[in-house]
């Protein structure tokens, strides 16, 4: 990948550990919500797994939805009148990063202008990337509810690049979910990497594949 000047990253499942993160606010819906469900029994963790594979990694779109599924299977009700927004002003709380995020970030910034680029509303995202202690590791950070579109909306990546004044193909954008990071990124002229869960893989298309994200100096130069 030569001519790279600026790196982009995803927040969620790219820097951050949604999965870690999600799942103790799962604990605390339950734990609001169903306090007369025993912690360690066997039907809280039930329905603690289904949650977390009924969110999808967030792709649910943190649908009412959800709820439904786990009213429906086991006859309880999480009575929250917008799911939505309990998440939203709940789910920064344990936000943190993967082990290997802040030494990359440091590693990879020496070199090269580094942001984040994630979707989702502004309040929770700025929160959690507050929370998780890596705000000041950034040169920049484009947050889509501050602007009225997301990715992979071509304009978001735009509005990125245009922060460093850089060419699309100088940019390279490192993100989990194909559909809004990769064809968003690939739409709009720039280089891709993909952070890929195997069981999740069901393309042939050509792309740079990391299980996590300090493989990602075994592709960029640093001197």
């Amino acid at each position: 990948m030569d001519n790279i000047k600026a790196i982009f990253f995803d927040f969620d499942n790219t820097l951050g550990d949604r999965y870690s993160y999600s799942k103790e606010t799962f604990c605390d819906l339950i734990d609001e919500f169903l306090p007369e469900i025993e912690k360690d029994g066997l039907l809280y963790s039930a329905i603690l797994h289904d949650l977390t594979v009924f969110d999808q990694f967030g792709d649910s779109g943190n649908s009412r939805l959800i709820l439904d599924r786990i009213e429906k299977r086991y006859g309880v009700s999480i009575g929250i009148d917008n799911y939505y927004d309990w998440w939203s002003d709940n789910q920064y709380k344990h936000a943190c990063v993967f082990p290997d995020t802040v030494e990359t970030i440091e590693k990879l910034r020496q070199k090269y202008k580094v942001g984040i680029l994630t979707n989702g509303r502004s309040k929770n995202q700025w929160s959690k990337i507050r929370k998780a202690g890596v705000e000041d590791l950034f040169d920049t950070i484009v947050v889509s509810g501050d602007l009225g579109y997301h990715k992979p909306d071509i304009r978001i990546f735009e509005e990125a690049r245009n922060r460093f004044g850089l060419k699309p193909e100088e940019c390279l954008f490192v993100g989990d979910n194909f559909y809004r990071d990769i064809c968003g990124a690939v739409n709009a002229g720039w280089k891709v990497v993909w952070m890929w869960l195997p069981e999740q893989d069901s393309t042939n298309y050509p792309i740079i594949r990391i299980r996590k994200l300090s493989e990602l100096l075994n592709y960029l130069p640093l001197d």
